[in-house]
């Protein structure tokens, strides 16, 4: 019984953790995770709409390569067949019919919208024509509570 008590007292009574420092271990893990927690789900909403961004660039950019071939966007005074309203245009070959010059596709498929955004792509992404030949394609979101346009 004796050496027992001997060998209690060289360990001490540190044989483990406390209750209190597990709480404590705990507390802190649980605050770094309410912060870290709405920094990451911001951080995906804002990736989301730096893809829609870039999409909208892209759309913008073979929407202005399509104007220039076949004189006017889809569906607004383009010299073009098969023409077609709409961006689906921008995915087939088009030629342009007063000078029988074929070019296309301007851009290989439609971009996917990002993963929360609802609607499928030529819906989400929409362009309107100024009139005097300009263009803005844009595309929003209600999930996000965000947009994108891009001239």
């Amino acid at each position: 019984m004796i050496e027992w008590w001997r060998s209690r007292k060289i360990f001490g009574n540190r044989r483990g953790f406390t209750l209190v420092e597990l709480m404590v271990a705990v507390a802190v893990i649980g605050i770094l995770a309410a912060i870290a927690i709405p920094l990451y789900q911001s951080l995906q909403s804002r990736v989301r709409v730096a893809k829609a961004q870039g999409d909208v660039r892209s759309l913008a950019s073979a929407l202005s390569f399509y104007a220039t071939h076949c004189e006017g966007i889809p569906g607004v005074g383009a010299a073009c067949s098969p023409g077609g309203t709409g961006l689906d245009a921008l995915t087939s070959i088009q030629t342009n019919t007063a000078n029988a010059l074929t070019a296309g596709p301007f851009m290989s498929k439609l971009p996917p919208p990002p993963l929360t955004w609802i609607g499928a792509s030529s819906t989400l992404y929409a362009y309107v024509s100024g009139g005097d030949g300009t263009f803005t394609v844009s595309a929003s979101s209600t999930s996000d509570n965000a947009s994108a346009s891009a001239p």
